[in-house]
């Protein structure tokens, strides 16, 4: 309801500075959101496994030419943690707001970087005591302004509206009252409402106010509140408003529009990676006809929202400190943009994801579109560019006028100190790509002294010239401060573009071929358009389909007279010419030759024995080929359980399938290219082995956790039997340790694989006895002492076909304030394919030189590589090569030694 009428802005020179803070206080050295409870990971083979495969791989170099238009630093420091800046643009202002310790403080400049208002305590306007997380928004269409922020008494959403254009003048001031405590509200705009979003003690609540009643300062506006269904495993998992850019309205009868993201490894009832779109159909003259309805699932490629695990809100690095910043993993960030281009109507959202295995951070982006069918994913991709090793997150998009997309960001790594920068793309560009070079608006000088860097950051439009206004913070004198920079996004939309949906052909010497291209035309372009080739060889016959156009279309080219050229790749490029507009198109044309060898299989080597359930395949390599396909059966006839496999890139094959345990099996492979396939190989067998599980206990505890010096133990374990892992558990961990959240957990294979067990688990509670399985129990219960196996931070059967026989490592680390304390014991079990006893058999080599022949076991072989269990094994020989002294060996001779059934 309406509160009151303020003062005019300008008019209001002393605000209250109440005694109210929103920094959060833990345990000195570590600062977990305190009010946000720990998630779980549920799925840890959700995908993707590993890498993030959406990554975009084609950046323009960074570039410190590109500036910005405009620069200034922003509101600084106000004593809290964290600045949860958010910025709007109008016609003639720019209004931030950030939180301060009585709530938030606003700040006003001319569009020329100039003071038009000093900074202003939020609550000296409304004359509520306000908490912060404030918003602010410039709703275009009525030229009017918004302002926000909670307040905890009586869990307010306290709003302000101007009542004019200029946002130094009065305000109408309305209080909504939440059922608790309405945590990181996000604002929009709509056709008739006001949409916000709150995180409400697990609740995902949406509610629209009535945008035409508070325009008009109508002191009877109430919120309708509708929820939005939790997943059970993920506590903090607020939704964000879709809220509208510019002037143009959405269809007729369209509804609001709330989204969030779902990651498949939160809960098993999320088949898929996806973002979500609730329709908040608003009724305000007759409140019992407004539904949420939902969701509109909308599968993305696969992402990864696990970064450093879940059980720790710490992720991001930063130079010369051990505390790393939070990466905000859960949510969609703000501001999520909609505009109406006529054609089509659009959505950009943005949200954080784990790059890699080194928890690198990547920005996933969307462009939505509906174009009258209903809404789909247009393009999508992670930004993360290669050059540089930093971590990109805290994201906020948005899209102009002209369909271009800005984006900013901050940036941090071990080397760089958080920082602000940004890129973009504009509507012509190859889709999937940011294609404008990452611009710095902010280089940072220091550390953070918190963890928690942010909750948002926001980006915004101007509405006059489509330019990009970003605030976000970054880092000076141990804490942040922050910074608004002005962009722009050059439109080069107006000209030819070509592109092809094949870029490289094969064929053969002699062939002839048709390659088919398109034209289109950008912006209302016109011009001729004439086609020339470059850089193919001399001797060649190439003829266009048409050659002076000047309409949209799918035009080809005919080459001829390819027996002059030898096999091999060439690259050559398609121009499109005309008055005002070269483009060129780049294709690759591959002559391919008539293979003439054909495919050895090399492993699991013929008739051999106990091999893994889900084997490596291996052949050579054939000259000019560009597949192989693989057969594998029961039988040698091929006919009992045949599994084919077509269109392998790669001279092998990890058995994607279990096979059956002491099961033979039969296979054989072919190469393919455009000329010819060769015949099928020499058909191998290989046999399966059984399934043999062992335990042991550790011998080497109790190892003492130090109080100082280097902060991490490790326990060792050599497991003697061998064959290839099928199933690893861990149990009976004891630790003795007060503040087990402060330990991280690995567990480290003979070959060097290491995978987290749990890490910052249990906030305050003190010892552990509990173990580890893929699947076991899900979340931990604390206190953590009950001994029951439960699912692991990261997979166990990310050890599966590792050799078995060697060193198994538990590794410990005390990541905060060295505690002290102990692990007592633990047990490892683990079951092989394939085991087998080591044998004593010794075979002594007396001929000198080595003769040619089969050598069963060898006495000493010195050399780089790993011997497997059975199969060939080829040592080059070179500088570091020793044998046992009077044996001889050139360099660059081979030495090929056929492993049996020894493992010695």
């Amino acid at each position: 309801s309406l509160v009151k009428t303020s003062l005019p802005v300008s008019e209001i020179h002393i605000s209250p500075k109440l005694i109210l803070d929103t920094s959060k206080y833990a345990k000195p050295g570590y600062y977990p959101k305190s009010d946000w409870p720990l998630n779980s990971y549920v799925d840890n083979s959700a995908l993707p496994i590993k890498n993030d495969l959406a990554v975009q791989h084609n950046y323009s170099a960074g570039n410190s030419l590109r500036t910005t238009q405009l620069q200034f630093d922003g509101i600084g420091p106000t004593n809290v943690n964290p600045a949860d800046p958010s910025i709007a643009i109008g016609p003639n202002h720019v209004v931030q707001m950030v939180n301060s310790v009585s709530g938030a403080k606003l700040k006003v400049w001319n569009k020329d970087g100039t003071v038009a208002l000093n900074e202003i305590y939020f609550d000296g306007i409304t004359g509520i005591n306000g908490k912060g997380d404030p918003i602010v928004l410039y709703d275009e269409r009525a030229d009017r302004w918004l302002l926000s922020e909670f307040s905890h008494s009586g869990n307010q959403m306290v709003v302000g509206i101007s009542i004019s254009s200029d946002p130094l003048g009065a305000f109408y001031i309305y209080s909504f009252t939440a059922p608790n405590f309405p945590d990181y509200p996000k604002y929009s705009i709509w056709t008739d409402a006001y949409l916000i979003t709150t995180n409400e003690d697990g609740v995902s609540p949406a509610y629209a106010l009535d945008r035409t009643k508070m325009l008009a300062g109508d002191p009877n506006v109430t919120a309708q509140r509708f929820t939005i269904p939790e997943f059970p495993s993920i506590n903090f998992q607020a939704a964000t408003p879709v809220g509208m850019v510019g002037t143009n309205l959405p269809p007729s009868g369209s509804p609001g529009l709330i989204m969030r993201m779902a990651d498949d490894a939160w809960s098993t009832d999320i088949s898929e990676d996806r973002l979500e779109i609730w329709e908040f159909d608003i009724d305000f003259a007759n409140p019992a006809n407004t539904s949420l309805t939902g969701p509109i699932i909308l599968p993305t490629e696969p992402f990864n929202s696990n970064l450093c695990g879940y059980s720790n809100y710490a992720c991001i690095e930063q130079p010369n400190s051990p505390l790393r910043l939070d990466p905000l993993r859960e949510v969609l960030m703000n501001k999520i943009t909609y505009r109406n281009f006529g054609s089509h109507e659009s959505i950009v959202c943005t949200h954080v994801t784990k790059v890699d295995a080194n928890d690198r951070a990547g920005i996933r982006w969307y462009e939505l579109r509906n174009e009258g069918s209903g809404w789909y994913i247009y393009q999508q991709s992670t930004y993360a560019p290669d050059y540089d090793d930093a971590s990109r997150w805290m994201s906020s998009a948005c899209l102009n006028e002209d369909g271009s997309i800005g984006l900013g960001f901050n940036v941090s790594s071990s080397t760089i100190y958080p920082s602000i920068r940004f890129t973009g793309r504009t509507e012509c560009d190859p889709l999937n790509e940011m294609t404008y070079p990452e611009t710095i608006i902010k280089t940072g000088s220091s550390k953070n002294g918190s963890n928690r860097w942010g909750d948002y950051s926001t980006l915004d439009v101007d509405p006059i010239d489509g330019s990009y206004w970003f605030t976000a913070g970054y880092t000076i004198n141990n804490s942040w401060d922050t910074h608004i920079g002005k962009f722009i996004i050059e439109d080069d939309c107006t000209g030819i573009t070509l592109s092809a949906t094949e870029t490289q052909f094969n064929i053969c010497q002699a062939e002839e071929i048709d390659i088919d291209f398109q034209l289109n035309y950008d912006g209302a372009y016109s011009e001729i358009t004439s086609f020339e080739i470059q850089d193919l060889p001399n001797g060649l016959i190439t003829t266009f389909s048409e050659n002076d156009v000047s309409t949209v279309g799918t035009y080809s080219l005919y080459i001829s007279g390819t027996e002059h050229l030898l096999a091999g790749a060439y690259n050559f490029k398609i121009l499109g010419l005309s008055a005002n507009d070269d483009e060129e198109l780049e294709l690759s044309l591959i002559i391919d030759q008539d293979m003439t060898e054909t495919v050895n299989l090399f492993e699991p080597s013929n008739n051999s024995e106990a091999q893994s359930t889900t084997p490596l395949l291996d052949w050579n390599d054939v000259p000019f080929a560009t597949s192989y396909t693989l057969e594998l059966a029961q039988n040698s006839n091929f006919n009992l359980g045949i599994q084919v496999f077509n269109d392998l890139t790669e001279s092998e094959l990890l058995f994607p399938i279990e096979l059956i345990q002491n099961q033979e099996y039969f296979w054989k492979v072919k190469a393919l290219n455009s000329c010819n396939p060769t015949t099928y190989s020499e058909t191998f067998s290989f046999t399966t082995g059984g399934e043999t599980c062992t335990n042991k206990n550790s011998e080497d505890t109790p190892i003492e956790l130090p109080i100082s010096g280097t902060p991490t133990i490790s326990s060792t374990i050599n497991f003697l039997s061998t064959g290839l892992v099928s199933y690893v558990s861990i149990s009976n961990i004891d630790i003795t340790h007060s503040y087990i959240s402060d330990l991280t957990l690995k567990l480290i294979s003979p070959s060097g694989i290491e995978l987290i067990l749990t890490d910052g688990i249990c906030t305050s509670s003190d010892d552990l006895f509990l173990g580890f399985e893929d699947n076991g129990i899900d979340p931990i219960n604390c206190p953590a002492t009950d001994g029951l196996l439960y699912k692991p931070a990261e997979t166990l059967s990310n050890f599966i076909n590792e050799e078995a026989n060697g060193d198994w490592t538990l590794e410990i680390k005390d990541n905060h304030n060295y505690d002290g304390g102990s692990l007592n014991a633990w047990t490892i079990d683990i079951c092989t394919i394939g085991s087998i006893d080591p044998c004593d058999s010794f075979l002594e080599i007396t001929d000198n030189p080595i003769i040619d022949g089969m050598y069963e076991a060898s006495q000493e072989l010195m050399s780089t590589g790993m011997i497997p269990t059975n199969g060939n094994v080829i040592f080059k020989a070179g500088q570091t090569v020793q044998l046992e002294s009077g044996f001889e060996i050139q360099l660059g001779s081979a030495v090929e030694i056929n492993i049996g059934d020894c493992n010695n």
